[in-house]
Formats: structure tokens, C-alpha cells, sequence
């Protein structure tokens, strides 16, 4: 596109509201008076390059100073040959030659620009007293000298070389001046300047739509035109030289520096009213790029006084004024609000969503046209461009903060959550918004008491702006070029095509390509996943990893030429491109944040793009018609899931509830200090290590005092078992009386049948007996009795079957046994407490019958038989008690839990 507009001299003239060129004859008068006096002689002015007289090898500035002299002279001519029309009182400006003199110096983050020369308003402008208020910066000259940029009216711009090359970096330089200019002072609605290429000269005019430039002319061949040139620079109204005259600076009762805009309301165009900014609220930053957008926003007050800055009514509510540059083939923001906001009402299908519309728009008090805008336009022959632009100034009823602003993420993702079901209903409408940014969508606050923080619903509303970029979907068409704001911009958007349509050439999605909802949307994820790439929850752990993110938010939202391949990357799910974000989310916000989860809620952006692109082919296609002659067919709106909305607004959602309190948890990254950081993790890491080698110690403690632990139980048992050994001693002893009065018995009863007195019965040998009652007793299982345990079925192996054994016994067990096992048992308070997160495990019951089954022997011998209740009451009570006690030390280490029968029972026997 072309922002440069040639034109002749005389109708650029026409372009300065009622600038008059002197006539002819005074001109002649002029040149006379010139010519006499030696000012203008053979081969041109006297004092510049190019004439007979001049030096050929003088220096720029020396060549500068010249035609600042030649300036002086016309003026001092003009004065005497028209009698007062020009010079003197007449004069409103001052030409001045600055030899690379620059703008902004010292202003952080803008490069100066340099400037030649300008004329200097002789009436002053308005300057704060306090240095405070709206924008007020100087131009730097090459003696360190200062001059006000709100008092310059034309400015200059020499190059010692001629040509077409010249000209370009002259028009370059000069615009960038301009910019400059037009940013430090809103009262401009263009700025006049002289470009001089050698002896070749141009008049120009700038504006934040365009550059209208003369036809090339000889300073020193064509002096008179160079006299008419000098009068206006010197001559021409505040007006003239491209100051608003409803736009004015003023100093208010503070002290600061603010402007007054005399306005037409919206509902009254024939009534104006007169506002007074109060604060700035947004300025874009200074930039060389002059065919811009420009737009500042202030909160005003109205104002009873022109050009009386303490005139300000203070109690009047504040409202908010919006200064910009707008394309001209764009409606105004009221228009467009109302065709967006009756489009939405008609599909808005429930009372929440109709209050989510009605409140989703700004209320505009003013919407007109800066009186300036149509200059540029004016002096074009030819069919102007869709990129002329022209200055608007709105006024809207409400004062809002746009996301940019908010800081806590509660607030920001519920803005998001509003925003994403805004975009849902515009979308149903068939509504495209075309620029999605923290700029363009607002939250006002509704009320300032003492609420809590979390009835966000209550207190703010969320409302979408900026509706230049606004169109139908069926009246879109196809791609033409990128617009929107380059950091939140979908990736198709900046690739210009789909990404994600099927292999299949005669897919719609293949061959047509334009802006839909789901860009919209996707703008969205990506304004949320800058804000978490911005912050860090506090503390800030791990420096290497925030290093990580502080890159990966620079290659996301870098230049756009960069941005473009991990953002699609991420969206269309690549291993290497997810673990490397999620591990930064991770590492700022923590494993278990949903903050986590915007990850993944790019990747399912990226699968609703794939389905709605996967139907729907073009049959001209098939039929044969060649690609570029095919019509423009977009997706069908059917085809796009919304499902997707839904997905996003819970996302969200989720976060702006995790982090809800009135206190963010959340530091911006910018302000992390990582070499502190860095130095904690250190620290960090040595506690880690020492603590480490404290826990290694103590388990070495432990593996030490583990055998002295094992030893002292060792000796318990021992001391059971030798009491054990004792009582059964005396049983042996028991036993073997009571075997020798069977042998006296027996050998009375042989005597009586040697006597005749008794038959005789063969009887087993009952010394035995006594042999092997004094064994000691074994925890192993007899052969034999092993043998029918393995032919028993259903018999548990668990020693629960020794329990039942017990109950079986007589009830008058010793009391001394019971008191010798206790001492085996421990009693440790944290085993028990240990036990009770251990997992339940089943219990097994069994018959009467498998109790009588488990205790049965083989055949004795009568004595035998009669020894056993005894041996049974002592010798298998305490041996079944004993492995009990064994099985359950066993299952409380390995943390077994006992179901409550269980351990009742348990209980009851002393094992627990």
C-alpha cells in the first residue's frame, strides 16, 4: 500500500484552509528589492549552494545557516514592498536552521530523529507547571539547546545529494519527525514540512494517513516560488500550519499539562460540548511509523470555559475520550456497535445471555470526525485508498480497565470466561470481531463497597471494543492480508491459509480460504497463555526453568515471523513443543494448577479447527474448474463444533477460581529476581543434601540398633522358653510317677494273672511315655501329622487354628504362662497406631468340626492318652499362643490391618 500522494504546488496550497499566495506583482516588487541589495544574483541566492558567490566546499551546517539568512531576507522584503501585510505584528513564526537536531532524546526505548530546521510559533503554547499531564517533549539541537515541540510549526529536513534516493531518505526521515510531532501533541491534525534535496526542493504535508508531496522546483532557478514558500512558513495561522481549532492545550488547577476537545454530541450533532482530560489511561508508545493508528485514551470531565484549564467540573462524573486514526472505509464505532449488538440480541436465546449482550457494549456519548481528517483526501485526484485514515474522537459513558491491565489472575481469566461466551453469541450471530487483544475487551466495575472479592459476577462486567476489524461472515470474503494484533493472532491468520483440512485437494477447506469464529476464539487461549508465560507464582523456584519460560514467552510473542512456528507447533499437538511449555507452567505455577491445563486447551483448539475443516468439497473443483478460476465458497457455518466455546470458558473458569482471593499470588516474571533465586535454590539444594545425609545416618542408627533390638527379643523369647521348658520339666516328672505306679499296677495286675486271679492282655510298653514327654517340645508339625494335615481339606494354614485349640482346653489355664507370654508381646503405642493405616485383609472362620479336625492325633497307648490333657493344656496352649504371637509381631511390620473381629479375638487371647 502507498502512503505517499504527489501533487502539484498549487494545489497543495489549497490544502492550507485559506492560505492566500502572494500575487505576482508584489513578488516582482520582491525579487526587485532582492536583486538590488545583492540577496539574489547570477546562479541564484547569495548565501546558498549553487550560486557563483557561494562556496562550493562549505560544510552542511554552513550551507543551513545560508538559507536560513535567505529566509530572513524575503521576510525583511516582504515587509517593505507590501506595506504591512507581511513582517512585523503580521509575523507568526520564525524560521530557524538546527543542523541535526533530534527528537526524543532521552526518552527510554525511542530512537531519535533527526531534523534541520523548523519555524518557531512566536505565540507560545501551554506548558505544565508542575512537569505533570499529558505529553510535552522537546526537540535537542547540536549545542545541547532545547526547544518545544508543541511550538514548532513547519519543519525541515536537508540532504547535500540529489536524486530520487535522496528524496526517498528525506520523505523517510521527515515522516518519522512527523510521527514525533503528532504523538507529543494531540492538537495536530497534520504537520507542514520542506524537503531539500541539493538546490531541489518539495512542500509537504503529513498526517497519520498520508504524505502529500509537491512537484520537485529549484530553490535558486525558481525563486519566487521559494519566496512564496518562505511567507508561508513564516505567515501562515495555528490552523494553517495544522493545529486542530477544537483541540487545545491547557494547564488545569494542578498544575498539569491536559487538553480541552470541543465535541458534537452523538444524539445532537448541532450541540457541542466541551471536555477537559483529567488522566491519561492509555497513550500507544512513540514510534517512527507515521501512517498509524495513534490512539490515546483519557478520562475527561466537561469543562465550562474554552482554552481555561481550572474551568474543569470536578464533581461531574468522568467519562472516557478515545483519540484515534481510523481507515476511512471503516463505520464509526457507534454504527457498528449498533448492527453488532442487534445482530447478537437476535440470537441471544436465554435472559443471561441477553443481559451478557446488553451489557457487553459501551454507551457513546460522541462519535465525530476530527475537523483535520479530510486534508489528505481532498488533495488527491485520483480514487482514494482503503488506507486513508481519519481521526475520530468517541466518547463513551464508561470508565473501564482493559486485560492489559489486570494484573490478578482471578479477575483476568474471569474476563476471559465473559469474553469467551461474547464471542460465542457473536458467533452464532455470524459476527466475526477480527482483532482479538487485551485491548479491545473491557471490564468495568460496577460498584466500589466492601463485597467480597469473589462475586466477580456482581462487581464487574466485561465488555468488547474496537470493532474496526468487525464483519458479516458471508460478507468477509476471501484472504486478503493480515489484520489484527500480531501477539494474539490465530496461526492461520498469520499463515494466510488452513492448516488443518484433510489431504484432499477438492476440500473446501483446501481451496478457499477466510477469517472464522474459531480465529476469534483462538486469540483468546492466546491471551491467556501470555499472561501465565508473564507471571510466576510466588515464591519463584528453579531459576534455570524460568529462564526456560522468559524464552519461550519470547519466541511465542517475539516478532512475527518467529511467533508463528511454536504457536502452531503447540496447537497442533507436538511432543518437544508441550513438554517444553508444560514444564515451565509447571515449574511456575506448580504440578496441580490449571494453569497447566491452557496446554492442553490449545491442542483441543486445534482438534475443533481439524473437524471443522474436515467436510464439505467443492464441486466446480471436480467438475473441472481450474483452482484460480474457481468462486470464493467459505466453510459452512455448520461445520464448526461449539463445543469448543464451552471447553474454553471452563478452562478459565477453573484458573480464575483457583486463584481467587483478594491478594494475587502471582508476580510478573519481569520483576523476578533471578540471581536470588538462584541462590535459594542453592540453598535449598544444600538443605536437600544435608538432610539427605541426616536421614542416611539415622537409617545406619537404625541398621545398627536393628540387631541390639533383635538380640533383646531373642532373650524374651528365650526367657519364655526356658519357663516353658521348666513347667514342662514337671510335667515330665508328672508323667513319669504316674508311669512307674502304672508298671507297679501292672506288675500287680501280672502277678494276679500269674496267681490265676486275671486273664492276661497284651498292654504297650508305658515307659516310653515318659521318654518322650521329656523331648522338648517342637514348633515344626510332626511327619505324621503333617501327612494329615495336607489331607484335610479346607484347613487354614494360619495359626488361628491354635487359638481354637485354646478354646477347646480346660479353662484353668495358668495365669504364671499367660504373664511369661505378655512379656514377649510388645506393647509400642505406634505399632498400633501404624496399624491402623494398614489395608484390611480377609479372616478366616472355621467349622467345629475343622477345630476337631485340626486337633486330632493318631491312636495312643492308654497311658499316653491319659498324660495328654495335660500335655495339651500346657504344651499346646503355649505353643500355639507362642506362634501366634510370632505371626501377628510378622504381620504388624509387613502393616497387615486385622479386620475388628480379628482383632477382638486377638485381644481377648493376649496377642495384641
Amino acid at each position: 500500500m502507498s502512503f505517499i500522494v504527489n501533487t502539484t504546488v498549487l494545489e497543495l496550497y489549497e490544502g492550507f484552509k485559506g492560505w492566500k499566495r502572494i500575487g505576482d506583482k508584489d513578488v516582482s516588487e520582491m525579487m526587485k528589492y532582492l536583486i538590488d541589495r545583492g540577496f539574489y544574483g547570477q546562479g541564484g541566492w547569495k548565501h546558498f549552494q549553487g550560486s557563483c558567490t557561494h562556496a562550493t566546499d562549505a560544510d552542511t551546517k554552513t550551507i543551513l545557516d545560508g538559507l536560513g539568512h535567505v529566509c530572513f531576507f524575503i521576510v525583511q522584503a516582504a515587509a517593505k514592498v507590501t506595506n504591512g501585510r507581511f513582517g512585523g505584528k503580521e509575523q507568526t513564526a520564525r524560521l530557524e536552521t538546527k543542523y541535526e537536531s533530534r527528537t526524543c532524546v532521552g526518552v527510554a526505548d525511542v530512537t531519535p530523529c533527526f531534523v534541520d530546521g523548523w519555524s518557531t510559533l512566536l505565540k507560545k503554547a501551554a506548558h505544565a507547571t508542575t512537569g505533570g499531564g499529558v505529553s510535552d517533549m522537546k526537540i535537542t539541537d547540536s549545542t545541547g539547546c532545547t526547544h518545544w515541540m508543541s511550538e514548532v510549526g513547519v519543519i525541515i529536513r536537508y540532504q547535500r545529494e540529489s536524486g530520487e534516493a535522496a528524496r526517498q531518505t528525506n520523505i523517510q526521515s521527515i515522516s518519522s519527525v512527523a510521527s514525533h510531532i503528532f504523538h507529543n501533541d494531540k492538537s495536530r491534525d497534520y504537520v507542514p514540512s520542506i524537503l531539500i534535496q541539493d538546490t531541489i526542493a518539495h512542500i509537504a504535508i503529513h498526517s497519520r494517513s498520508s504524505s502529500v508531496i509537491s512537484a520537485a522546483f529549484d530553490v535558486n532557478k525558481n525563486p519566487t516560488e521559494f519566496v512564496q514558500v518562505t511567507l508561508f512558513v513564516t505567515h501562515a495561522s495555528r490552523q494553517q500550519f495544522g493545529f486542530n481549532p477544537n483541540i487545545c492545550r491547557v494547564v488545569d488547577p494542578e498544575g498539569d499539562l491536559q487538553y480541552q476537545y470541543w465535541v458534537p454530541l452523538l444524539c445532537n450533532p448541532k450541540r457541542f460540548v466541551l471536555y477537559q482530560t483529567v488522566t491519561t489511561l492509555f497513550h500507544h508508545a512513540v514510534s517512527p511509523n507515521l501512517y498509524a493508528k495513534d490512539m490515546c485514551v483519557y478520562r475527561v470531565r466537561p469543562a465550562k470555559t474554552w482554552r481555561d484549564g481550572t474551568s474543569i467540573d470536578q464533581d461531574a462524573p468522568a467519562e472516557v475520550l478515545r483519540d484515534f486514526a481510523q481507515f476511512h472505509t471503516i463505520a464509526s464505532d457507534a454504527d457498528l456497535q449498533d448492527r453488532v449488538r442487534a445482530a447478537m440480541m437476535a440470537v441471544a436465546v436465554t435472559e443471561e445471555e441477553q443481559q451478557i449482550v446488553e451489557e457487553g457494549f459501551l454507551s457513546i456519548t460522541v462519535d465525530a470526525a476530527a475537523s483535520g481528517g479530510e486534508v489528505n483526501r481532498k488533495m488527491d485526484a485520483r480514487p482514494t485508498s482503503n488506507y486513508v485514515r481519519e481521526r475520530r474522537i468517541c466518547v463513551y459513558g464508561e470508565e473501564c480497565q482493559d486485560l492489559y491491565k489486570i494484573e490478578h489472575p482471578a479477575l483476568y481469566f474471569y474476563g476471559l470466561s465473559k469474553v469467551s461466551e461474547l464471542l460465542l453469541i457473536l458467533w452464532r450471530a455470524r459476527w466475526l470481531h477480527g482483532d482479538g487483544s487485551p485491548g479491545n475487551f473491557l471490564m468495568e466495575l460496577l460498584k466500589l463497597d466492601e463485597s467480597a472479592f469473589l462475586t466477580l459476577a456482581d462487581d464487574y462486567v466485561v465488555k468488547i471494543t474496537d470493532l474496526e476489524m468487525a464483519s458479516r461472515y458471508s460478507e468477509k470474503g476471501p484472504w486478503q492480508g493480515f489484520h489484527g494484533t500480531r501477539d494474539y493472532a490465530a496461526i492461520e491468520i498469520a499463515a494466510g491459509k488452513h492448516l488443518f483440512h484433510p489431504d484432499q485437494p477438492n476440500a473446501l477447506s483446501t481451496l478457499h480460504f477466510q477469517y472464522n469464529g474459531f480465529h476469534d476464539l483462538e486469540s483468546a487461549i492466546w491471551m491467556a497463555l501470555k499472561f501465565a508465560l508473564d507471571h510466576v507464582a510466588v515464591p519463584a523456584r528453579n531459576a534455570p526453568l524460568l529462564v526456560n519460560q522468559a524464552l519461550l514467552r519470547g519466541e511465542f510473542f517475539g516478532p512475527f515471523e518467529l511467533c508463528k512456528v511454536p504457536r502452531r507447533r503447540v496447537i497442533m499437538g507436538s511432543p518437544d513443543e508441550t513438554r517444553d511449555i508444560l514444564e515451565v507452567l509447571q515449574n511456575a505455577y506448580g504440578r496441580d494448577s490449571p494453569m497447566c491445563d491452557l496446554v492442553k486447551l490449545a491442542r483441543q483448539m486445534g482438534l475443533a479447527h481439524r473437524e471443522a475443516q474436515a467436510n464439505g468439497i467443492d464441486e466446480d473443483y471436480i467438475e473441472g474448474v481450474p483452482r484460480e478460476k474457481l468462486a470464493h465458497k467459505p466453510l459452512p457455518p455448520s461445520n464448526f463444533p461449539l463445543d469448543i466455546y464451552d471447553a474454553v470458558r471452563r478452562c478459565f473458569m477453573r484458573i480464575g477460581e483457583y486463584y481467587g482471593g483478594e491478594e494475587s499470588p502471582l508476580r510478573k516474571l519481569n520483576d523476578v529476581n533471578l540471581l536470588e533465586v538462584a541462590h535459594n535454590d542453592a540453598r535449598i539444594d544444600v538443605a536437600v543434601r544435608v538432610r539427605g545425609a541426616e536421614m542416611e545416618a539415622e537409617a545406619k542408627t537404625g541398621a545398627k540398633a536393628e540387631p541390639d533390638a533383635q538380640a533383646e527379643h531373642a532373650a524374651q523369647v528365650a526367657l519364655v522358653w526356658q519357663k516353658l521348658m521348666e513347667q514342662l520339666g514337671v510335667v515330665a516328672a508328672q508323667a513319669e510317677v504316674e508311669a512307674k505306679e502304672e508298671l507297679v499296677a501292672e506288675v500287680g495286675v501280672k502277678n494276679e494273672v500269674a496267681s490265676g486271679a486275671v486273664p492276661a492282655v497284651v498292654t504297650p510298653k508305658t515307659a516310653a511315655v515318659a521318654v518322650v514327654v521329656a523331648q522338648p517340645p517342637s514348633l515344626g508339625v510332626p511327619p505324621q501329622e503333617a501327612q494329615e494335615e495336607a489331607d484335610a481339606e479346607d484347613i487354614p494354614s494360619s495359626p488361628l487354628a491354635l487359638y481354637y485349640l485354646a478354646d477347646e482346653a480346660d479353662e484353668g489355664d495358668d495365669k504364671e504362662n499367660i504373664s511369661a507370654l505378655e512379656l514377649y508381646c510388645p506393647d509400642s503405642e505406634q505399632e498400633e497406631e501404624d496399624a491402623e493405616n494398614i489395608p484390611p485383609v480377609a479372616v478366616y472362620h472355621p467349622s467345629q468340626a475343622q477345630k476337631r479336625k485340626a486337633c486330632d492325633t493318631p491312636d495312643e497307648s492308654p497311658p499316653r492318652k491319659r498324660a495328654r490333657p495335660a500335655l495339651a493344656t500346657i504344651i499346646d496352649d503355649h505353643i500355639g499362643r507362642l506362634e501366634a504371637q510370632v505371626d501377628v509381631l510378622h504381620k504388624e511390620r509387613e502393616r497387615v490391618r486385622w479386620d475388628d473381629a480379628t482383632r477382638e479375638a486377638l485381644g481377648v487371647l493376649g496377642c495384641l
